[in-house]
């Protein structure tokens, strides 16, 4: 392999080790708010959180496909497969989810509007699909919970062998990185839950 390195494929080999970080603290913050409270009470509040799971889902997404695809260690691509399985799973159920949720939301804010340009009967029937909406809703967040529960030991066990791999400077930058990161995500939605990552 020659010596010669593409200037963005350097930065990104050296920046690893930070992408890294912006994952698990992205990942961690979605455990922290991924809690039961207050917010499942309304369909605006839990449509609301579902947005959150979607954009921190895909900051995890991003930041491990990007790794992926130009780290200078050809087995990370191996390891991240996994990761990318229940990702993709984890998002495809918060698409979900959020579906749910506005439906119901919609109906229930626009009833009288949507009572008088569709008639009562057909009204009737609309809202009836809340209820089997929210029934779904439920049953879909558990699944959602469970597969983030194997998720997470699926990230862990990926990022010991992604910090296996760091210098000692590349282990201190991680750790500011992380702290930085959770930081923000946690000012962001307003949850500042403790947790860690081991």
């Amino acid at each position: 392999m020659s010596s010669f390195r593409i200037h963005v494929q350097t930065l990104s080999e050296l920046n690893h080790c930070v992408g890294t970080a912006r994952r698990n603290a992205a990942f961690i913050h979605l455990g922290e708010i991924a809690q039961p409270g207050a917010w499942q009470e309304t369909c605006k509040g839990r449509h609301a959180m579902y947005a959150c799971y979607l954009e921190l889902i895909q900051e995890v997404l991003t930041t491990t496909e990007k790794s992926s695809l130009m780290h200078c260690i050809p087995k990370h691509g191996l390891w991240d497969r996994p990761v990318l399985h229940f990702l993709n799973l984890l998002h495809q159920l918060a698409q979900t989810l959020s579906c749910l949720a506005e439906h119901v939301s919609n109906v229930k804010e626009e009833a009288e509007l949507l009572a008088e340009h569709l008639g009562q009967d057909t009204f009737t029937q609309l809202q009836a699909t809340c209820n089997d909406f929210e029934q779904h809703e439920k049953a879909t967040l558990q699944a959602f919970l469970r597969i983030l529960a194997i998720g997470a030991t699926v990230l862990n066990d990926n990022s010991a062998k992604r910090c296996q791999q760091f210098s000692a400077d590349e282990t201190r930058r991680y750790n500011l990185a992380f702290e930085k990161y959770l930081d923000y995500y946690r000012r962001r939605h307003g949850h500042p839950t403790p947790a860690t990552l081991s």
